[in-house]
């Protein structure tokens, strides 16, 4: 599914694994703000069962929400979070070690506030009766990829 992709380097957006990464990062930030689908979970079942987990570890019973809502939330988030990354400084797929790499995020945020969804709504979802906006944010982070040269260690002789 993925393209083997050199340090530094995004091959092709669409089958990037840097990208989908991005993107499952980006669709767990979105989570709590995220509507429910009926859609296939991502995490097939993970992400449920880690949240039950933490619970469980710190000696509490999971909240009905982790069973009731969870899993909807993400098959949400997934289908409606994309992500892009901006081009490097000197090539469309190409960054240097350390350049600042940024992000747009967009959300499809799910209006479910009677009148505020008709006055705010961008997009009306007739299948779902559902209305919703799109959202968007940018973040800028250093790339903390691979340094592929290798400097010469000089020594001074005492």
């Amino acid at each position: 599914q993925f393209f083997a992709e050199p340090a530094n380097n995004v091959v092709d957006a669409d089958h990037s694994q840097k990208i989908s990464m991005i993107k499952s990062a980006a669709v767990v930030a979105c989570l709590p703000a995220a509507g429910r689908s009926s859609g296939q979970d991502p995490t097939n079942g993970a992400l449920q069962a880690g949240v039950k987990a933490y619970f469980q570890a710190s000696g509490a019973t999971a909240p009905a929400w982790v069973d009731n809502y969870l899993t909807g939330k993400i098959a949400y988030s997934a289908a409606h979070t994309a992500v892009q990354l901006h081009a490097g400084k000197n090539s469309p797929t190409a960054y240097d070690v350390a350049e600042d790499l940024t992000v747009t995020v967009w959300h499809d945020y799910n209006l479910t506030i009677p009148l505020a969804n008709k006055l705010f709504g961008q997009t009306y979802d007739k299948a779902s009766d559902t209305w919703w906006t799109r959202v968007q944010a940018s973040c800028t982070l250093n790339n903390e990829g691979v340094n592929d040269v290798i400097q010469e260690d000089t020594f001074v002789k005492p």
